[in-house]
């Protein structure tokens, strides 16, 4: 058993056909944005619904984030520190987003190292054992 150096890894896939009649680049590059209606509405490409999954994990991270510290931004005098960690943590969330976009518009994979294997295993389509 190994353990991963590497928290980001990229991989270069292969263009396969689309069942939303748009490009690889295209389709990936708005499931990156959107997530969940790809999720469903892919249902050949498996790289698109790779990448919806990850940008599903990222959208529900960042959610359960600025809740979390949404609530503690209302601890007296310790708050203040909270709401700037909670603008840091949306700014690094939209970089995040856009990284993943532009890597999927590339055909470029990326692997983060726990998310990617439960999108890699979540993304298979429907007609795939």
């Amino acid at each position: 058993m190994s353990l991963k150096t590497k928290l980001i890894e990229f991989e270069k896939v292969n263009i396969e056909s689309s069942s939303l009649k748009l490009n690889q680049n295209i389709s990936s590059l708005l499931a990156a944005l959107f997530g969940l209606p790809f999720i469903f509405a892919e249902l050949k490409n498996r790289f698109v619904r790779y990448t919806a999954l990850l940008s599903m994990f990222l959208w529900t991270g960042w959610i359960l984030g600025f809740f979390l510290l949404s609530i503690l931004s209302a601890v007296p005098y310790a708050g203040q520190i909270f709401e700037i960690l909670k603008i840091l943590f949306s700014i690094v969330f939209v970089a995040a987003i856009i990284f993943l976009a532009f890597n999927a518009y590339k055909n470029s994979k990326v692997k983060i190292a726990v998310l990617s294997e439960y999108a890699e295993s979540w993304s298979k389509p429907e007609n795939e054992n």
